[in-house]
């Protein structure tokens, strides 16, 4: 007897309960933080941070739906968990407080079947909270639905390239003949490089003005390659101009050969291309040309010139140009944004869209973690139902009733107060017991 109270008195029930009890709160603690981040996640991702204005960059509607849709599922399962959590553990801790850690702990045993709903909750909230981000993830990465590969020729980016297209055709002039062998059924192909370069210096565009030369010769590359293989048709140049490899603008600037001096600072740039002076000289000159750019500056100049520049012909005449200069820089605008929401990039051996990349990728690995998730919920599901049925047993058979199985259901613990008196008294009574027996020993 004096050894044991030496040793802090092991095996002491109540010691045990506290041990117990600490245990239990401690599950409680991280149940908690990760109902309430996942809440909180849904809370300002889903319902503050998306709007619906008609503005948005999206276009498919159905999946914003879908994806307040996956946010709600998230919020309310990881809410009603959180609050579950909460609940018990405010129960438990009040016995704690009131009674002892015993009735703490048999407080917490009960809550054996809605800390298993509770877990379960939260794996179907992740679940959820997966599937509203691959959502958003198309909705933003994705991109709108602009590309010729989408809608064909009459998306927004097909018309930016008729429109650049028949500027070209008006500022240039006739495109260069196709030659024979020279066409690009497979775009893909580098051996019809040379052979396009060759048809190209056949018959070649003036160098003395760059703007000029670049934007000609584009329209050259792209009448002589896949999509001016003979036809006529103004749908066949959707790409022209803003698309860099259907316009061939690395095999136009090497027709300048050693005549075309790159800015050495430019070259160290991260990113750069030498193709890019070409690129931005084309969209810029045909953006002009079909806003008709330098038609009003003339005109402008010719009426705003000494003293009529108070007239209102002069006045007109700037406002026209103006309204021109907003035109040619919204085409270029174009022409930037299906440049990048429309390009074809190489990936894994692959030649495909950068839509079909980032579509590829999220739905690979966010479809994986959503099968880690189900597997895990599964199995907690399986290994939880086995807990609630011994839990349900060992109340039976501790009570010797099987009116028991009630307090395994009371969440709001209405019979707390009862139960904790009743087994306080009990507890109280089973120490004094044992305590006598030790005397008597």
């Amino acid at each position: 007897m004096k050894e044991n109270c030496s040793n802090g008195n092991p095996g002491n029930p109540e010691d045990d309960a506290e041990t117990e009890y600490a245990n239990f709160q401690g599950n409680v603690s991280n149940m908690l933080t990760m109902g309430t981040l996942i809440f909180g996640f849904c809370a300002t991702g889903t319902f503050l941070s998306i709007q619906f204005t008609g503005d948005e960059q999206w276009s498919n509607v159905g999946r914003l739906v879908k994806f307040v849709r996956f946010g709600m599922y998230s919020a309310i399962s990881s809410l009603t968990a959180t609050v579950i959590v909460f609940v018990f553990s405010t129960r438990a801790s009040r016995q704690h407080s009131q009674y002892s850690a015993r009735a703490a702990v048999r407080t917490a045993e009960r809550s054996t079947v809605f800390f298993v709903l509770a877990e379960i909750l939260l794996y179907f909230s992740l679940y959820e909270f997966m599937n509203s981000v691959q959502t958003y993830s198309k909705m933003e990465y994705v991109g709108p639905k602009v590309c010729p590969i989408n809608a064909f020729e009459f998306s927004s980016c097909s018309q930016t390239g008729i429109d650049f297209y028949n500027a070209a055709k008006s500022f240039c002039g006739p495109a260069a003949p196709a030659i024979a062998g020279c066409v690009d059924d497979d775009y893909y192909d580098p051996s019809l490089g040379e052979c396009l370069l060759q048809a190209l210096q056949a018959a070649p565009r003036p160098a003395t003005n760059l703007g000029f030369f670049f934007s000609c010769t584009a329209l050259d590359y792209i009448a002589v390659s896949k999509w001016g293989n003979g036809s006529s048709a103004d749908t066949d140049f959707v790409y022209f101009a803003w698309d860099r490899d259907e316009s061939g603008y690395e095999t136009v600037v090497k027709l300048l050969g050693d005549g075309f001096e790159q800015d050495p600072e430019s070259k160290e740039q991260p990113g750069f291309r030498p193709d890019d002076e070409a690129y931005f000289a084309t969209i810029q000159v045909l953006g002009n040309a079909f806003c008709k750019k330098p038609s009003t500056e003339t005109a402008m100049q010719q009426l705003c010139n000494g003293s009529s520049a108070a007239t209102a012909a002069c006045a007109q005449a700037r406002i026209a140009d103006m309204m021109a200069g907003d035109c040619a820089g919204k085409k270029a605008d174009d022409a930037l944004k299906c440049a990048k929401v429309c390009a074809w990039l190489e990936d894994a051996d692959t030649y495909a869209s950068v839509k079909t990349i980032m579509r590829g990728a999220l739905d690979t690995w966010i479809s994986r973690i959503l099968w880690l998730i189900i597997v895990v919920m599964i199995a907690r599901s399986i290994a939880g139902s086995i807990q609630v049925v011994n839990s349900c047993k060992t109340l039976v058979k501790d009570a010797r009733s099987p009116l028991a199985i009630a307090f395994a259901f009371d969440i709001f613990g209405l019979l707390d107060t009862w139960e904790g008196h009743r087994r306080k008294k009990d507890d109280d009574y089973e120490d004094e017991v044992e305590a006598s027996d030790s005397h008597g020993e």
